[in-house]
């Protein structure tokens, strides 16, 4: 990675709070899979 570049990510990601980052990150992709998956269930005139 190259010094900006890392310097970037240490200033808009630090090392403090990064497990609740990561913990609301899943949280919100779980969320957004449930939403997604119940729109597999419908046909496609129900989409329509």
């Amino acid at each position: 990675m190259s010094p900006k570049a890392a310097a970037f990510v240490r200033k808009h990601w630090p090392a403090k709070g990064r497990a609740e980052r990561i913990a609301r990150a899943e949280q919100a992709w779980k969320e957004a899979m449930e939403i997604a998956s119940t729109f597999k269930k419908l046909d496609r005139e129900t989409l329509k």
